[in-house]
């Protein structure tokens, strides 16, 4: 009986296997297909969508499209990653901006996934134009830097300098010259060393057009002009857009003959190569200059042409679009069509694959038949063990089912308890604070004591710092007494127009100073009202717009929408800020929540504020919904019962909890958004320490410690801080972890794997420094770190330790360590050339790549050249002496204790194998590098 059924179920195994390779077997020779033959197509199909990116967008669009399918059906990645960004470029070029994004974003992705860092960078540049098409300057910078970094991790000098000049256009548009002007002539730079005149030309006009809008009319007339001079006589379209700037520059000179002589030139030029758009430009500026000169006849016929001509251009691109629609219609009809045929074909391929499969069950019904009498007589003994181990389970739920709701009543008793922790310790805050700020306020009040303009700012700050902690503690105690229900709320019908037009208007200046466009769309009538609390409802509209501010950016806009739906009275607070991550959405209400994706936030709070949103509103019957995508930004959809009570007050006299809450934080996000600016050195003989923390007034503290005897450079993040230490000799750098955009950890990361500031001490500075960051950091190589809050003393100290153990190792140890051979009988010159030797040997004594080639380089000399000198001054060859340098070097390191392991000591010396490394030290020392280490 065992075997019988065991050699049935065989039997139908091998026929299974035979009727499904079977119908396989059509599928599989249509894949045998030798990808590499078409890569020459999607090659061909790419170039073509490159080529009529500009001038036929839609048949670009076509063309990327059958390359994207051909590179995914053939997995050719790279090939299908930059498709996926061609396919983008040609939706931007038809002004269709969201498909553009998306498939940026999808092409970043990919690239990211497969370590494709060429399309990555692309990728980064294309959204950067994107923004920049939009004239949202400041996300534009933020993918531009990060394609730079990309770039430059690439050495693709041609990627690097397109990032310089869209960087200096991205500046210039949110007017701050200096750094447009400095991106700028990076970018002339490096496209002289390519030799990419047009490039070059470019990136000069935009920088005389940097100083045109800058008001440096003299400035910006010189280099307009060494441009012309310059200039290839046929570059007839660059020579007629700097002479249409020039005169503009002369027009607001006040200089009118030269102005028209110029414009007159231009025009001459757009008519000869029938630019049109370049020749209205030019009509404009005639216009202007006849009109200033007060001759009105000229400037009304130029005016009438650039009427006309505008009106012209403006009838074209209308039919030029209506043009673009149509030919986009063919295309998607074409690929429906050629979709249509695709699913025939599988549909085909699908019927006869069914009726293979009929074929198997047909005979597989006959076998089960048989089988089934088998099978009767064991199913039922199965049923009866079954149902044993049925009854047996029904037990193990019910015990776990006791179990969890224990845990659960458990942890119910728990989160009671936190909340009374919370609120006891927010109660008894409130002593201690209320002493210091009475202590601090009669300390600024007495007029017998003598107060700095610094020291009222200090007093100020801790003020405002104290302010800031009561109102916490407002807040926590209110999300204890909601979940005790000890807040009744005092409903009156209130008019909503006029009350929340009212609370808008409290946040203009704010969002005016921040860059930000704060607009208050009223679909409401006069009469429709809702019942509120006003009191409690300020502490909602106050914490999702603050919310809102504090998330977006310069050129971002924040829009408050009120209007009525039925019985219900809506209001929608959106933004087009840095957004929320779909893993946190969620939770955005929970109390005390933190999202873990903390690269967008610029300050992190404590999560107490969405969480008594939600339980305000809650108590007030109604309903809130969040929406929000990272890079577009957040909408907070909040209803409330509307009430039909004509006698609605507009609760004019309440604005107590937003007047006081507000100002806490308008000056220290005003202070947050200024730029951080690299200013030069006053004195020469202070050392430079380079400070990195998001939050301003922990630098202006800093700054205030350390001005009087460093020279002092700020950075709000990481990015800034790179940038900058290429502009400044650092002698100590002190960062705080928890930062936008690149935190402290990316930070050190960066610097210790950087070749020229891998030597810079650095100090972390912050408020988190639990053990396993305090390993984390101390892994990546920093020297010392300090927990805020912090004492004036023992931050001064720290840096003067850092500061004196890197002048004892430069001016003793590694004066010993070069004392490879033995230097009497040398001449001078032998002495300065081993001197400069020895330098580069120090310098790149962690360089994987340091040869003999590099001191060829150095000593301006041949190889063979080299190596007799050295081999005479020092009677090794170079390769030897070079690793007699590295062998005391790293010798010095572990008898000083300045490695730990031998992996480090090898790392130090820029050895990958530690085994090499181990057999080296070894061979020269007559001990293993373990040995010593755990003697020491």
């Amino acid at each position: 009986m065992t075997k019988l059924p065991c050699r049935i179920l065989f039997f139908i195994l091998i026929l299974v296997f035979y009727s499904h390779s079977s119908a396989q077997k059509n599928d599989s020779n249509q894949l045998l297909i030798s990808s590499p033959e078409y890569k020459d197509i999607i090659e061909n199909n790419l170039a073509q969508a490159w080529d009529l990116r500009d001038v036929r967008p839609d048949s670009a669009l076509y063309y990327a499209n059958i390359a994207q399918r051909l590179a995914m059906e053939h997995g050719m990645m790279h090939l299908h990653i930059k498709a996926i960004n061609y396919v983008g470029i040609a939706h931007r070029n038809l002004s269709n901006y969201s498909k553009a994004f998306e498939r940026y974003l999808e092409a970043l992705q990919l690239s990211e996934e497969h370590e494709d860092s060429e399309q990555r960078g692309y990728a980064l540049i294309n959204l950067g134009n994107l923004y920049l098409y939009q004239t949202n300057y400041q996300g534009a910078i933020r993918y531009f830097i990060q394609g730079l970094d990309q770039a430059q991790s690439l050495a693709n000098k041609r990627m690097v300098g397109y990032c310089y000049s869209n960087l200096g256009r991205s500046y210039r548009g949110i007017g701050e010259f200096g750094q447009a002007e400095l991106y700028f002539q990076q970018a002339i730079d490096i496209r002289k060393e390519q030799n990419d005149y047009y490039g070059q030309i470019a990136a000069e006009i935009d920088l005389a057009d940097s100083y045109l809008r800058k008001g440096d009319f003299n400035r910006s007339l010189i280099f307009f002009n060494e441009i012309l001079g310059k200039l290839d006589p046929e570059d007839l379209r660059l020579k007629s857009n700097a002479l249409e700037k020039m005169s503009n520059a002369y027009l607001l000179k006040k200089e009118i003959k030269m102005a028209e002589s110029t414009a007159l030139e231009a025009l001459t030029i757009a008519k000869e190569l029938n630019a049109r758009f370049d020749k209205k430009n030019v009509l404009g500026v005639l216009s202007r200059i006849y009109a200033t000169s007060e001759n009105y006849a000229n400037a009304f016929q130029y005016q009438k042409e650039f009427s006309d001509l505008n009106q012209q251009l403006f009838s074209e691109e209308n039919i030029r679009k209506i043009e673009q629609l149509k030919n986009q219609h063919q295309i998607e009809q074409k690929e429906a069509e050629n979709e249509f045929l695709r699913q025939e074909s599988e549909l085909k391929q699908e019927i006869i694959n069914r009726q293979s499969a009929i074929i198997v069950l047909a005979s597989l019904a006959v076998i089960l038949f048989l089988l089934l009498a088998l099978f009767a007589f064991r199913s039922t003994k199965i049923r009866k063990r079954l149902l044993a181990e049925i009854r047996d389970q029904k037990d193990e739920i019910q015990k776990d089912k006791d179990l969890i709701e224990a845990q659960s009543k458990k942890l119910m008793e728990l989160d009671a308890a936190k909340s009374r922790f919370f609120a006891n310790v927010s109660h008894d805050l409130r002593t201690p604070l209320s002493l210091i700020l009475g202590n601090i306020d009669m300390l600024k009040d007495d007029g017998d004591n003598f107060l700095t303009p610094q020291g009222k700012r200090n007093l100020d700050i801790s003020i405002k710092n104290c302010k800031r902690l009561l109102y916490l503690t407002d807040e926590i105690n209110d999300l204890t007494k909601l979940e005790e229900g000890k807040i009744n709320l005092k409903v009156e019908p209130v008019r909503m127009s006029s009350y929340l037009k009212m609370l808008s208007e409290m946040f203009v200046g704010t969002a005016e100073y921040k860059g930000v466009d704060l607009s208050f769309v009223d679909q409401l009538t006069s009469a429709d009202s809702a019942l509120i609390d006003p009191r409690q409802f300020e502490k909602i509209f106050y914490n999702l717009v603050a919310n809102a501010i504090r998330h977006t950016s310069k050129g971002d806009e924040i829009t408050i929408v009120i209007s009525r739906k039925l019985n219900e009275i809506v209001l929608e607070i959106r933004d087009t800020g840095e957004g929320i991550a779909a893993d946190s959405l969620p939770y955005v209400f929970d109390r005390f929540y933190q999202s873990k994706n903390s690269g967008y936030r610029s300050r992190e709070g404590l999560g107490i504020g969405l969480a008594l949103v939600k339980e305000l509103i809650d108590l007030h019957n109604g309903k809130i919904e969040v929406f929000s995508e990272v890079g577009e930004g957040t909408t907070f959809r909040m209803s409330f019962p509307a009430t039909d009570n004509i006698s609605a007050s507009d609760a004019t006299e309440v604005l107590d909890y937003i007047a006081g809450r507000k100002h806490l934080y308008d000056e220290i996000d005003r202070e947050a958004d200024r730029a951080v600016v690299s200013l030069p050195k006053t004195d020469k003989t202070k050392q430079t320490i380079l400070l990195v923390d998001d939050h301003p007034e922990i630098r202006y503290h800093i700054r205030q410690i350390l001005e009087e005897d460093y020279h002092v450079v700020e950075a709000a993040h990481g990015l800034e801080a790179l940038e900058l230490l290429k502009l400044n000799k650092v002698d100590i750098l002190i960062s705080d972890l928890m930062m936008p955009y690149m935190d402290g950890f990316e930070l050190i990361e960066s610097i210790s794997n950087h070749p020229s500031y891998s030597k810079i001490p650095i100090l972390v500075v912050s408020a988190r420094i639990s053990e396993r960051d305090q390993e984390k950091v101390l892994f990546k190589g920093i020297n010392d770190y300090l927990q805020k809050p912090f004492q004036k003393k023992e931050l001064i100290l720290r840096i003067n330790n850092l500061l004196n153990q890197r002048e004892k190792w430069e001016s003793s140890d590694e004066k010993k360590l070069l004392e490879v051979f033995d230097k009497k009988g040398i001449t001078p010159i032998e002495e300065d050339i081993i001197k400069s030797v020895e330098e580069l040997i120090m310098d790149k004594i962690d360089d994987p790549n340091l040869s003999v080639l590099d001191l060829c380089e150095t000593m301006a000399a041949s190889e063979r050249q080299v190596y007799r000198l050295i081999k005479r001054i020092t009677h090794l060859t170079p390769h030897e002496y070079i690793t007699e340098v590295k062998m005391k070097y790293v010798d010095l390191l572990i008898r000083k204790n300045k490695v730990k392991t031998s992996t480090e000591a090898a790392k130090s010396i820029g050895l990958k194998n530690v085994t090499t490394f181990t057999r080296q030290y070894e061979k020269r020392f007559g001990k293993k590098p373990t040995e010593i280490l755990n003697k020491e």
